[in-house]
């Protein structure tokens, strides 16, 4: 049983920041929180939605791709004061692995309208990205483990720091994406930049809904 999305964007207090990474300007604000379900009453993941809007900043065309990702790694602190001072909650920094046999992404002579838009000068785009967190339920975490629940977040207030991937293809051949930005060059240039973002609060119900049995 899921938690209705209505009532986790009624809990949220939008927070809006910007940040510039020439030649794109960055702003970022969190929109919602999504809980999910908890399988064993402790734990449960989150879904944290950041609105993402980048204005091409340069005289030239950029090409961009239409899907953004987050890295596997963030910071969670109480305020955005403390994330500042490096006072957090916790850090989270999981390695990425890919398998040997997956499949890979393929692209064209030129990008595909798709997957991939045209920014021209002084134009923006918006996307919504999602960064998962782990939550954890107050009183079974105090049962099992007395004192602070390493990588669970608790209800609350909290803020969280991520990194956006505006190249969402991490495991592609490094030179596959020198041959695309060279190949595409007479449509525009290629971005690949990775923008960490500032620190974005968020409110944490304190519910738990646990998963319906298989």
């Amino acid at each position: 049983m899921q938690m209705p999305a209505i009532c986790c964007a009624l809990l949220v207090a939008p927070l809006l920041a910007t940040e510039a990474h020439s030649p794109l300007s960055f702003e970022f604000q969190l929109t919602a929180v999504k809980p999910g379900c908890s399988e064993d009453g402790v734990g449960y993941p989150v879904s944290l939605v950041i609105h993402t809007r980048l204005t091409n900043l340069s005289d030239r065309t950029l090409i961009l791709s239409r899907e953004f990702s987050t890295g596997s790694y963030y910071r969670v602190a109480a305020s955005p004061e403390s994330g500042a001072l490096g006072d957090y909650e916790f850090e989270f920094g999981g390695l990425e692995v890919v398998a040997g046999d997956s499949p890979q992404p393929t692209f064209g002579l030129n990008p595909d309208p798709a997957r991939f838009v045209l920014l021209r000068p002084g134009s923006t785009y918006e996307a919504e990205v999602r960064a998962g967190i782990v939550a954890g339920n107050r009183e079974a975490l105090a049962a099992l483990a007395p004192g602070r629940p390493d990588g669970f977040v608790l209800p609350g207030a909290h803020t969280i720091q991520t990194t956006i991937r505006t190249w969402p293809h991490v495991f592609v051949a490094a030179g596959t994406t020198v041959r695309l930005r060279r190949q595409w060059r007479h449509l525009g240039d290629l971005v690949t930049a990775d923008v960490q973002t500032p620190f974005l609060s968020f409110d944490l119900p304190d519910t738990m809904v646990r998963c319906d049995p298989p």
